[in-house]
């Protein structure tokens, strides 16, 4: 395997199996260029080329990964939010660059969003992606970046907040009722929106919830009678499809963009805070079943939590039972003693 020198740079030029390969190794540098010359040979017994493409720009690397995780096995709310998030990251200039040209600190100066949770969103599929790209041999290794500090949704909907919202003039009927299945029922959004007549079971007081993000969404949901009167309302002669349908969409129920944009419109004419979310009617539902049992397993269930860890945060600030607790059971212990002086 000769080298030889042109230019000013060492060239390395072999044989294998009838097929010559001739190429300089752009250094000056003899042992550097033998180890290059080494990796070129044994590429070359493998067959594999020592002319490799160069890494795609980031907007086709996202056509490639979208083909990929609509046809995988991953959870459809997973696919939904990496969709958002190619959508997200293709608004910015991230989207023309060379995938290994992006840098951690090309990542960390985007601004994807205003939205904190819409950003780690972007980020979270822009990390996926680039993690494919390394699997696919396009690229050698990725930037290591984080997410966004996220304040938690900790709002709920109060009774003077929720009259206030239903009866603000953009509420519509639709509006109404879909909050309604959030804050009673402790639906996730798409959960609510995709609801079907056939699995509504009102004489037994439950929807039967047969898919979701996870094997523990699919749950029986309990319907308060607020829920009822919705349900019989919008099923009434119908044995199937879904319940907050729709004609104008493809999915054929109501599209869960078009309804948080005409709350957050409500939000701002009532003037409140950007934290509160349609979203913020689940932990509504958390909240109340909570405080009212202090059954964190029933809570779990209920809303279909996949672990305790998505329950616990309904644990917090719930001293009151702790107290109540300890209360009760100093009381019974001053009664056990009086009764033995006695």
């Amino acid at each position: 395997m000769p080298l030889y020198k042109r230019n000013g740079n060492w060239h390395f030029h072999f044989e294998i199996a009838g097929k010559r390969y001739r190429k300089s190794t752009k250094t000056s540098n003899k042992k550097e260029a033998e180890r290059i010359e080494a990796r070129a040979y044994a590429a070359a017994e493998k067959g594999e080329s020592l002319t490799p493409k160069k890494p795609p720009v980031l907007r086709d690397l996202l056509k490639e990964f979208e083909t990929f995780f609509w046809a995988s096995r991953i959870a459809k709310q997973t696919k939904r939010d990496y969709r958002n998030g190619c959508r997200l990251i293709l608004s910015t200039k991230l989207a023309g660059m060379r995938i290994d040209q992006i840098t951690a600190d090309h990542v960390e100066v985007t601004h994807f969003h205003d939205s904190p949770y819409s950003t780690n969103c972007a980020l979270r599929t822009l990390r996926r992606a680039l993690h494919k790209a390394v699997e696919w041999k396009k690229l050698t290794d990725c930037p290591k970046f984080g997410t966004v500090e996220a304040p938690p949704r900790n709002m709920i909907f109060t009774a003077e907040l929720e009259d206030r919202v239903f009866k603000h003039p953009r509420c519509t009927p639709v509006l109404r009722d879909f909050l309604c299945m959030m804050i009673d029922g402790g639906f996730r959004d798409l959960e609510a929106l995709s609801m079907k007549v056939q699995y509504v079971q009102i004489d037994h007081g439950y929807y039967a919830n047969l898919e979701g993000k996870t094997v523990r969404a699919r749950r029986r949901v309990p319907l308060s009678n607020r829920m009822i009167e919705i349900l019989q309302r919008r099923c009434a002669g119908r044995y199937s499809g879904f319940v907050f349908r729709s004609e104008k969409s493809k999915s054929g129920h109501v599209i869960c963009q078009n309804l948080q944009k005409r709350f957050r419109e409500i939000r701002r004419e009532l003037g409140y805070p950007e934290e509160l979310k349609i979203y913020c009617g689940r932990h509504t539902y958390g909240n109340d079943v909570m405080d009212a049992t202090g059954n964190p397993w029933l809570v779990k269930e209920s809303m279909g939590h996949a672990d305790f860890d998505s329950t616990e945060p309904y644990l917090r600030n719930k001293v009151a039972i702790a107290k109540s607790a300890i209360d009760q059971r100093n009381l019974a212990n001053q009664q056990l003693l009086s009764k033995a002086v006695q």
